[in-house]
């Protein structure tokens, strides 16, 4: 009996089972595309989501534009994104427009490997972020009726500074249109320089300068000296000259503290040579005749991997002998003292680099390492130290002068205070 009951059972559940109809289109949804959620507010029961799939994908792009319809943007679902993804187009969310992936910038961190804007909109939108953190207003057009009017007048308009300059203020460009460049020359140079710098702050600068170097007080090629780590018109330093200061401060770092290690570097190889100048002078000695090896001998040291050098009358391995493009005839220590100038033996220049070649005496640096003497004193006293190629080339800029490094020293001190005090005076007001 129980076996005759069951498919009547089955028959009137599944008659007893509702009919779902769509909230949207009000046709019969198929079970399978219910989607049941449950209560909100922590209960059991669970409730059915009824709608068809395209109906739930068409009802929430409508909802997608009627979000962003008030901003003027229109927010793409995924499936169009593939539909452009397959033609090779994307959708640029700032112009509101699908271009192709040549368009786009690549980007790691994005999932198809390209950035949401295109080229054209990041490019004005950092266009507009760079006016707006330099305080620069954007470029303003001038009509050529304006511009006639000021080439009357003998001047010429600056789209940088938004400014009518005369023609000495523009540098002559054979390329360009015109004769002359479309910047003026303080906006170029603030472009060169870059750092949020402004043509009008380069032309303050300049005007106050009366055509000497702000350390030495020199008359030679002079340039705008700024700080790279702070950024817009607060990094300009002031003018100076090219060779001896500014590059010299471009060795150092900007850096007061190197500066007062090359300073003593200097006062302690002065208080050396002092010393030894007060001392008896010692006898001089006779040249000693070089020793010629025999045909023997070379070979007997070709044998062993060492060459003999005629210089400073010893033998050494064969890598002490390597030039560019064959072995040389002295050693390498013997070599540089050649360069040196007479009477610098290239025994002393070997006891020199054993004693101090391991790091540069000023500032610790261990590679491209430099033998650094001094040129007013000959022979071996004129030897000092081993330096870097920064600190060799500093000392070759300012020509061993201790008064010039001190100046360059009060400079950056100056400039540090000043940084300093407009910083505090910024926190205060804001």
């Amino acid at each position: 009996m129980a076996q005759e009951l069951f498919p009547v059972a089955a028959i009137m559940a599944g008659l007893r089972r509702p009919q779902y109809i769509c909230t949207f289109c009000g046709m019969p949804v198929p079970a399978e595309e219910v989607v049941w959620y449950a209560n909100t507010k922590g209960g059991t029961r669970k409730y059915p989501k009824v709608s068809h799939t395209t109906c739930r994908r068409e009802a929430k792009r409508l909802a997608y534009r009627a979000r962003y319809s008030r901003t003027g943007t229109t927010r793409v679902l995924k499936a169009d994104r593939e539909a452009f993804a397959a033609d090779g187009r994307k959708w640029c969310s700032k112009c509101q427009a699908a271009r192709p992936l040549d368009h786009f910038s690549n980007c790691v961190t994005s999932s198809d490997g390209k950035t949401g804007w295109c080229r054209y909109c990041s490019a004005s939108q950092a266009k507009q972020r760079r006016h707006e953190r330099s305080g620069v207003p954007a470029r303003v057009h001038v009509s050529l009726e304006d511009r006639v009017s000021y080439a009357k007048q003998g001047l010429k308009y600056c789209p940088s500074c938004q400014q009518a300059h005369p023609y000495e203020e523009f540098k002559n460009s054979p390329k360009a249109k015109a004769r002359h460049e479309g910047r003026c020359y303080a906006c170029q140079l603030a472009k060169n320089l870059g750092n949020g710098i402004t043509g009008q702050a380069v032309r303050a600068k300049r005007d106050a300068n009366d055509g000497t170097c702000d350390i030495c007080g020199g008359r030679a090629v002079l340039v705008i000296d700024h700080d790279h780590s702070v950024y817009g018109d607060a990094s300009l330093r002031g003018i100076i000259c090219r060779t001896s200061c500014n590059l010299s401060l471009g060795y150092m770092k900007d850096s007061p503290e190197l500066l007062s290690r090359l300073m003593a570097y200097l006062h302690k190889h002065a208080l050396a040579l002092r010393r030894s100048r007060r001392k008896k002078p010692r006898p001089q000695r006779r040249p000693v005749r070089k020793r010629m090896l025999a045909l023997s001998e070379y070979a007997a040291l070709q044998a062993a991997g060492h060459k003999w050098c005629p210089d400073c009358q010893a033998a050494y391995p064969i890598s002490e002998f390597a030039g560019q493009t064959r072995l040389s005839s002295v050693c390498r220590m013997c070599l540089s003292a050649r360069k040196k100038g007479p009477g610098v033996s290239g025994r002393a220049v070997r006891r020199l680099w054993a004693k101090r070649g391991t790091a540069c005496n000023v500032c610790g640096r261990m590679d491209t390492l430099r033998l650094d003497h001094d040129h007013a004193c000959k022979g071996d006293a004129g030897l000092r130290g081993i330096l870097c190629i920064d600190c060799n080339s500093t000392l070759g800029r300012v020509k061993d002068s201790v008064r010039h490094i001190a100046h360059l020293q009060q400079y950056l001190l100056h400039w540090k205070k000043e940084c300093a005090r407009s910083i505090s005076t910024s926190g205060e007001v804001s």
